[in-house]
């Protein structure tokens, strides 16, 4: 099972996810992305955040990128 990494990536700074996380697949991870970043919304990190350029992404432990999930991406697809 392939270990993703998940890195939020702002347009001030980047915080690097140290652990990962044992995930089956890319279409996992990509919902463990969106997970992520509903509940950086809902809490106190998403009033800091500006959705325009924020996102998350996902890298192997060498760095090289999955995926990528934008704040307004998943903004777009919650409900009013």
């Amino acid at each position: 099972m392939p270990r993703y990494f998940f890195h939020l990536v702002t347009s001030r700074l980047t915080v690097r996810d140290v652990l990962g996380r044992d995930l089956p697949n890319n279409d996992a991870a990509r919902e463990h992305a969106i997970r992520r970043i509903k509940d950086m919304l809902d809490g106190k990190t998403g009033k800091v955040l500006n959705p325009s350029t924020s996102v998350v992404t996902a890298t192997d432990k060498d760095g090289n990128l999955y995926l990528r999930v934008s704040f307004s991406e998943v903004l777009r697809h919650l409900p009013p």
